[in-house]
């Protein structure tokens, strides 16, 4: 049998459903999903009568009747993109993870860890990190042994990624306007790693790495930022 919705709550699925002539408050329902957002006033659903005993009968929204083709039946759709459009923000937003650390780093000829570092960065079947190194790198080229600045990364916990140079922000170079032989920048490298570079599932932990990239240590890093998206 059918009947029609005289009153709905899109929110607490609390109705008036008119069967047979009478009307009911608040009929019991199966599980709706995005059906429960749709429902309005006017239109017609599916009821199962259940009597087990032959007593009165209680009854079921089975679901809502739409004729395909019409407004009605894209309903649905038109809602689940809406509600779609409302939480990618809030679910993008909660994958992404950013810390930076102002002090002043003189690193060494290897890599060294130290801040900042991210904690309880999960990443999901897809199995993908987005990475970007931001910092304010000073470097002097005009003395016996130029110096480089590099900052890396190293990643722990679900996958192990060590610091590398081939994963690093980097300053090096002499930098012929520059009278004095210091190179200052601000830059950002942005790093994709994913299951082809051995990323895992699970949660990780994030930490900045290091390395003046000569044998002279006379580079400075400032305002170091590592920022996560995990996928």
């Amino acid at each position: 049998m059918q009947g029609t919705v005289i009153a709905w709550s899109a929110e607490t699925a609390e109705n008036i459903i008119r069967i047979r002539g009478a009307d009911h408050t608040n009929v019991p329902l199966i599980d709706l999903g995005i059906g429960q957002r749709v429902m309005q006033p006017g239109d017609q659903v599916a009821i199962m009568a259940w009597s087990p005993n032959g007593g009165t009968a209680a009854y079921f929204i089975m679901g809502r009747l739409v004729v395909p083709g019409t407004q009605a039946a894209q309903r649905s759709e038109q809602a689940l993109a809406s509600l779609v459009e409302q939480l990618a923000p809030a679910v993008i937003a909660a994958r992404i993870h950013s810390a930076t650390a102002v002090g002043q780093i003189n690193p060494g000829v290897s890599f060294a860890l130290d801040a900042p570092s991210i904690s309880g960065i999960e990443v999901s079947a897809a199995r993908r990190i987005l990475i970007f190194i931001s910092a304010n790198i000073t470097s002097n080229f005009f003395v016996e042994t130029p110096t480089a600045g590099l900052m890396s990364f190293q990643l722990s916990g679900a996958s192990s990624i060590s610091p590398s140079a081939g994963r690093a922000l980097v300053v090096g170079g002499s930098d012929p306007d520059d009278t004095v032989g210091n190179m200052h920048v601000s830059g950002t490298k942005v790093i994709l790693l994913t299951a082809a570079d051995g990323i895992n599932e699970g949660t990780h932990t994030i930490q900045a790495a290091y390395q003046a990239g000569s044998t002279s240590t006379g580079s400075q890093l400032t305002q170091r930022n590592l920022t996560v998206i995990a996928f």
